[in-house]
């Protein structure tokens, strides 16, 4: 009976999953399907409702060249969809 109860629970909460492969040389994107699966199952038994996925396959040793509002150049890493995302949650 408890089981039941469980399974037909309204999640309360709503989520998004960010995720992000650091070095895929061969790019499989294996990791980050691992990754997908995991915070799947993690927010399933939490009971938190998966309503954006945010996906960043790009690699961490990829920097470009940005101008700070200071006017100092600096080198940092570019990553799109954690930007959607922090304008998604911002919004």
């Amino acid at each position: 009976m408890k089981k039941a109860v469980e399974e037909s629970r309204t999640p309360l909460v709503k989520g998004a999953i960010y995720l992000r492969v650091s070095m895929d040389p061969k790019m499989l994107e294996a990791s980050v399907e691992l990754q997908n699966e995991d915070t799947r199952a993690l927010a399933a038994r939490e009971g938190i409702e998966v309503v954006s996925e945010y996906r960043e396959v790009l690699s961490a040793f990829k920097k470009r060249k940005v101008t700070l509002p200071s006017g100092e150049v600096v080198y940092r890493v570019i990553r799109p969809a954690f930007q959607a995302m922090l304008a998604d949650l911002k919004s």
